[in-house]
């Protein structure tokens, strides 16, 4: 089975041209949050894993215009479900001097530029490239389910939240999150949520976009920053 993995991870290696083209065409769909309409691009995500034999691909409107995707692949054997995890949508083109077209997909200085291509559009290719992988492998132990999601940058309510709430599928026994870290980087992650009653006044900026805004405990008396 590990000679095997090798195997396959070298042929993937061997398609790299091939996953620097499916991203660029991803890429270069608009699939901005708001208003997250994934629908085309979940279209065309479908395209990508469906030769793969014994794979079920489903398009799941949670609300106009957003669009999830899920693939479900059966191993044959039992065991745990792995789910592969992912989001169609991007953070919105604003602002910024941008040196290349943020639609554009173009690959220049070793890099494949373009809203989303890092997140997350690059990491949903990858993915899918794994689908691929593990088809060859079969039979193995357990399923993977690959769920894209839209509406992640808006707390993903009508993503991924609503696929865990109507999909069974989507709950697994352990999930790879294909978001940004870093080329050589994995992180190990386990994030909730705490409720409060907090008032503080501030300006809300996005992560990618922290300078535009001021942070409320910093600026709140009572309240000091960590």
């Amino acid at each position: 089975m590990i000679a095997d993995a090798v195997t396959q991870i070298a042929r993937s290696r061997s398609r790299q041209s091939a996953l620097v083209e499916a991203t660029q065409a991803l890429v270069r769909l608009d699939s901005q949050t708001p208003p997250s309409d994934t629908g085309a691009i979940a279209r065309l995500a479908m395209e990508m894993p469906e030769a793969i034999p014994g794979l079920s691909v489903s398009l799941l409107e949670s609300e106009p215009p957003v669009v999830n995707l899920v693939a479900r692949h059966l191993g044959g054997q039992d065991g745990p479900r792995l789910v592969l995890s992912g989001h169609l949508d991007t953070y919105p083109i604003s602002g910024g001097t941008w040196t290349h077209p943020p639609l554009g997909g173009v690959v220049a200085e070793g890099k494949l530029w373009g809203r989303g291509s890092a997140d997350v559009k690059g990491g949903c290719v990858a993915l899918m490239e794994c689908l691929m992988v593990f088809a060859d492998l079969r039979p193995f132990p357990g399923e993977i389910v690959l769920a894209l999601a839209g509406d992640e940058e808006r707390m993903g309510e009508l993503g991924t939240q609503w696929l865990i709430d109507h999909v069974l599928a989507v709950r697994g026994d352990d999930v790879i999150v294909a978001d940004v870290g870093g080329p050589d980087t994995v992180r190990l992650g386990e994030k909730g949520i705490l409720w409060l009653d907090l008032v503080a006044e501030g300006r809300q900026a996005h992560g990618d976009h922290v300078h535009a805004g001021e942070n409320a405990a910093a600026v709140t008396p009572g309240i000091s920053s960590m």
